[in-house]
């Protein structure tokens, strides 16, 4: 039962490994496009499934413990936190982390480069 808790790292390596993969994960969605998560597709969404799965061993190092896992959660959910907080209060950070809109229609006309660059067909 001891064994559930206990950890094989000491506690901030799991607290550094998530935030590293955090900011990482985050700034590869980035790049990923503007699409919000309503507007995705079936490829993008189970795409974000498997990143999930591949990331755990890169978070965790391997420790299955119920204290790394309560550790993990706990910096995942703090960092949310923190780039919430951060883009609420700065314009800058809000444009880093999740972009800056893309104008698709003007007056009632389709802005035809930026529907390319969307990646956007006219049906969407």
């Amino acid at each position: 039962m001891k064994a559930l808790w206990a950890l094989s790292f000491p506690w901030w390596h799991f607290v550094l490994r998530g935030g590293i993969v955090y900011v990482a994960v985050l700034f590869l969605l980035r790049l990923g496009g503007k699409r919000e998560i309503g507007q995705m597709g079936a490829g993008e969404f189970v795409a974000i499934l498997l990143i999930s799965n591949a990331v755990q061993n890169a978070m965790n190092g391997g420790d299955n413990s119920i204290t790394s896992g309560m550790i993990l959660a706990s910096t995942l959910i703090l960092l949310s936190g923190l780039f919430a907080y951060l883009t609420y209060k700065s314009r800058r950070w809000a444009n880093l982390l999740e972009g800056t809109p893309t104008l698709l229609i003007h007056e009632g006309n389709c802005c035809a480069i930026t529907w390319k660059k969307s990646f956007s067909t006219y049906t969407n």
